[in-house]
């Protein structure tokens, strides 16, 4: 069960349609899930499991996040490092999400 939990862990994803990736908690265009990238904004979004089809409009390439409170002017650098990271390494196709080790 345990060698299961660390495979699981070090897998990734190829995004797709952004159906089953979770956006802050799967490990999808970086070395670590953003919620480790991004430890602080992860702590004030208010919706944590949101897939990327969910916060991520392809035809427009906007990204939607809901927040416990508004942003502050300090967490707003952090903010625009995400979406810039986002804009750079994110299409979305039509065909489905894939794992990869």
């Amino acid at each position: 069960m345990k060698e299961l939990l660390k495979l699981s862990a070090s897998c990734c994803y190829k995004v797709s349609n952004g159906m089953t990736i979770q956006f802050w908690l799967n490990m999808w265009f970086s070395y670590a899930p953003l919620r480790m990238l991004f430890p602080h904004l992860f702590t004030l979004s208010s919706h944590q499991n949101a897939t990327i089809l969910e916060v991520y409009n392809s035809n427009t390439n906007l990204v939607t996040l809901a927040w416990n409170r508004p942003i502050r002017d300090k967490e707003c650098q952090q903010l625009e490092s995400l979406l810039a990271e986002i804009e750079r390494n994110l299409s979305i196709f039509y065909s489905v999400d894939r794992r990869v080790w």
